[in-house]
């Protein structure tokens, strides 16, 4: 059974997360969409689709975090594993992306605050790639 380990992410970590949440996704989606011809099948919506996945992945760090409990992370990877293909984005893309994502966190927050945070986002990562094989 895939799972991933309880964030245990400090309050303080998630409230810095939480304030920086938008310049995180707009630095995020600046750096992907500079990725020549990654995004070109979305035309001009490729900026608001990609922000739109990754406010949905942020919520559901957030909330994973706030109840200390990882499982709706599962959730989504397997909602994504069934549908982003369908919407042009393979699982492959999805892991690059969420690389670029802890990149962004990584220069955006304090090194202790990122660690936990890009520790949950690897561990989802992880998940991922282990969903992938099944």
């Amino acid at each position: 059974m895939i799972s991933i380990p309880t964030p245990n992410v400090s309050a303080e970590a998630q409230a810095a997360f939480k304030k920086n949440h938008a310049k995180i996704i707009e630095l995020t989606v600046a750096n992907l969409l500079a990725e020549p011809g990654q995004f070109d099948h979305f035309g001009d919506q490729a900026e608001s689709t990609l922000t739109a996945g990754l406010e949905f992945t942020s919520s559901s760090l957030e909330t994973c975090m706030l109840i200390n409990d990882a499982s709706l992370l599962i959730e989504q990877l397997r909602w994504a594993k069934d549908r982003l293909p369908h919407d042009g984005i393979s699982m492959n893309r999805m892991t690059e992306s969420l690389k670029v994502y802890c990149d962004v966190i990584n220069k955006m927050l304090p090194a202790p605050f990122a660690t936990k945070i890009v520790g949950l986002i690897k561990n989802m990562i992880s998940a991922q790639i282990e969903m992938m094989k099944t």
